[in-house]
């Protein structure tokens, strides 16, 4: 992902009851990138996947980016930004998932 960097924070400055510290987000940064896996889904799974990221609860906003492959396609894709992001180390258990 293109202009774009890994960070790991807390929404609202506030530490996850679940995490116990930060969990990741992106966020754009010209020049930077972040790898990861792109999963195929049909769009009907899209409401289970937003509530599973916290999207229902105001903590993560869906987000389209391009993602461009090792071969050279461009990819459309769904990922999640943290809404009123503050930036704090991560998750010990986190870090394994």
């Amino acid at each position: 992902l293109q202009d774009f960097k890994l960070e790991f924070g807390h929404h609202q400055g506030r530490t996850s009851s679940v995490w116990h510290g930060g969990t990741a987000t992106i966020v754009q940064s010209p020049g930077d990138e972040v790898w990861g896996v792109v999963w195929k889904m049909n769009t009907s799974n899209l409401s289970s996947l937003d509530k599973q990221e916290g999207v229902e609860g105001g903590i993560y906003v869906p987000i389209e980016v391009n993602v461009h492959t090792q071969t050279g396609q461009v990819l459309t894709c769904r990922s999640y930004q943290m809404k009123d992001y503050v930036c704090g180390p991560p998750s010990p258990q986190y870090k394994k998932v």
